[in-house]
C-alpha cells in the first residue's frame, strides 16, 4: 500500500512540474515561437490586434506590450503590407512577439 501511495505522489509531482520542463507558460499560450508570413488584412490599434491573411486563411494576433514593432509602431502598419509575425500560442490565443514588414525590419521598439 505504501508503495502505491509513493508512486502516486511521484506521478503527481512530475505532472505538476511538467509545464516548467517544457517551457510552456500556463495561461499565456507560451511555447516555442513560430512565424507567420502574409498580408495585413486589418489593424486595430485600440484592441492591440493585427489580422494577417496567409495562403491558409487569416490569423489574428494580440500584440503584447513587449512586442517588437517597426519604428512607426502598430498604428503605422497598413492594410495590404506584407509582414512576418513572430508569435506564440495556438488556436485563437496567438500573441505577437514581433512584427517585421517586408523590406523593413522590426525596430525593436515597443511603440503603439
Amino acid at each position: 500500500m505504501q508503495k502505491l501511495i509513493s508512486s502516486i505522489v511521484v506521478i503527481a509531482v512530475a505532472l505538476a512540474f511538467a509545464p516548467l520542463a517544457t517551457g510552456v507558460k500556463p495561461g499565456k499560450g507560451g511555447g516555442k515561437p513560430q512565424t507567420c508570413m502574409g498580408t495585413i488584412e486589418s489593424v486595430d490599434a485600440t484592441a492591440n490586434t493585427i489580422t494577417v491573411k496567409t495562403e491558409d486563411g487569416s490569423q489574428t494576433f494580440k500584440v503584447g506590450a513587449d512586442a517588437k514593432l517597426p519604428a512607426s509602431g502598430l498604428a503605422g502598419l497598413k492594410v495590404g503590407q506584407e509582414v512576418t509575425v513572430r508569435y506564440t500560442g495556438s488556436g485563437d490565443n496567438l500573441e505577437a512577439q514581433g512584427i517585421m514588414t517586408k523590406g523593413g525590419k522590426s525596430g525593436g521598439k515597443k511603440k503603439r
